[in-house]
């Protein structure tokens, strides 16, 4: 009736009880759990002795799927003082009374697998984690980091592996992230994973997991006080920029630091214009025109404008236009001819080659003094032949010529237009008028 006070093991709750009756205070206050076998035990196999060697043979019979050490604790009321795992936090808890010590938790899973240290717990069953960390943490000590470098892909960089302060939350793939109040520009955040690779310093973490970048640029984003890296990178603009926020910038240069990451950097603004390989320039630029919009010096060649004024302009300056023949040119694939007469010959072809140098060296406006050419062509709307030059406000020839009293009809305007030599030979044009009539009553 009062039971075998012998001791049985009890699934339940993953120890063995003595078979007493529970409400004995003698019997039953010693450390170990009592309880009167029922008739639903009647299958018990086995009882054993009340004693460690009893609760050694209960727990290791009784309960093979059960952690012995801890069996052995409940069963005798006591803590393992062993270390188990806790996913949730991702540390180590050591099981003992709570408030007794840092890493102190009572463990309730009978199945949890029991480790001498906090170091065998961290390596077995959180290897995924940096284990120096696991280690700090669940020893309750602060963790200061390993003054390491890794790849902080987010920023295409390598950090330090040190403590950011405070900590705010757990940042990224690999790192903790928070406010760094420190004097090291470096520091990244704690590594918290053991995947990902540390390296003795910034050169070697970029040389080593971060070889498609360009190594210049990997070391100057990976130094918090560097201010680029001072070369060249082309953008999709059409001209080569300096990786730099120093100030000031060179003197019609452009300066922007790079955004991502880039493989190929040029030490000078012509090899960056003229690199065929580079795929951040688009093919569609010419090199000329790259090399003067990113140096702020022009070609002084002359292309073709592209406002409609039947010209072609010099590119002489990346700033405001010192002189009436000077423009920037507004396609980056802009052709250079080395003079406005080669330019209007090539670009023009349907136009008077004369007429378009004039206009091009001007400005798109007649001087007030034009030499012209000492040509004649007619004037087919008005039947009459008329001098090779610019006219006047009052419709008289511009040209200085006291000799020469024949109506100046303008610059011929295509090249389409024939030009004689003299009136005789453009009058013979007109040959159903007599010549006073085909020199407009002249």
């Amino acid at each position: 009736e009062g039971g075998t006070f012998r001791l049985y093991p009890r699934e339940s709750s993953g120890a063995c009880v003595i078979d007493h009756d529970p409400t004995n205070a003698i019997i039953c206050s010693i450390g170990y759990g009592c309880h009167l076998i029922g008739p639903h035990h009647a299958w018990v196999p086995k009882l054993y002795s009340v004693s460690p060697a009893g609760v050694e043979e209960c727990c290791l019979e009784g309960l093979p799927f059960v952690n012995p050490s801890y069996c052995r604790a409940k069963t005798m009321g006591i803590v393992s003082r062993k270390w188990f795992v806790d996913y949730d936090e991702g540390l180590c808890h050591q099981d003992c009374e709570v408030g007794t010590g840092p890493s102190c938790a009572i463990n309730t899973d009978p199945a949890v697998t029991y480790y001498d240290s906090p170091e065998e717990c961290c390596a077995s069953k959180l290897g995924f984690q940096n284990q120096p960390k696991c280690h700090a943490d669940s020893t309750g000590t602060l963790y200061g980091g390993t003054s390491r470098y890794y790849v902080d892909y987010r920023n295409s960089k390598c950090a330090q592996d040190c403590r950011r302060s405070p900590i705010v939350e757990e940042g990224g793939n690999n790192a903790t992230s928070g406010t760094n109040n420190t004097n090291n520009t470096n520091c990244g955040g704690l590594v918290v994973d053991s995947s990902t690779v540390l390296h003795e310093d910034a050169v070697s973490c970029c040389a080593a997991s971060l070889g498609y970048m360009h190594s210049e640029l990997c070391l100057d984003r990976s130094n918090g006080t560097a201010t680029g890296t001072g070369l060249y990178y082309p953008i999709e603009d059409g001209i080569c920029v300096k990786d730099t926020s120093a100030t000031p910038c060179p003197s019609g240069e452009t300066c922007q630091r790079v955004d991502g990451w880039l493989s190929t950097f040029y030490t000078t603004i012509p090899e960056c214009c003229n690199s065929d390989s580079n795929p951040a320039l688009p093919s569609d630029v010419n090199p000329a025109y790259c090399q003067a919009l990113s140096t702020g010096i022009g070609t002084n060649e002359w292309f073709q404008l592209s406002d409609g004024d039947n010209r072609c302009a010099k590119h002489c300056t990346n700033a405001i236009s010192i002189s009436v023949e000077c423009a920037i040119p507004a396609s980056r694939s802009v052709v250079y001819h080395p003079s406005a007469g080669e330019c209007c010959a090539s670009e023009f072809a349907h136009l008077n080659v004369d007429m378009c140098v004039e206009l091009s060296i001007t400005g798109g406006v007649f001087r007030d003094v034009v030499v012209g050419t000492e040509e004649y062509y007619v004037d087919w709307v008005r039947q009459m032949c008329v001098k090779n030059c610019p006219k006047d406000s009052s419709g008289r020839g511009s040209l200085n010529d006291d000799n020469d009293d024949v109506e100046c009809g303008g610059m011929a305007a295509g090249s389409w237009v024939t030009l004689f030599p003299n009136t005789t030979s453009c009058c013979d044009n007109l040959h159903y008028l007599d010549d006073e009539d085909c020199l407009g009553g002249q």
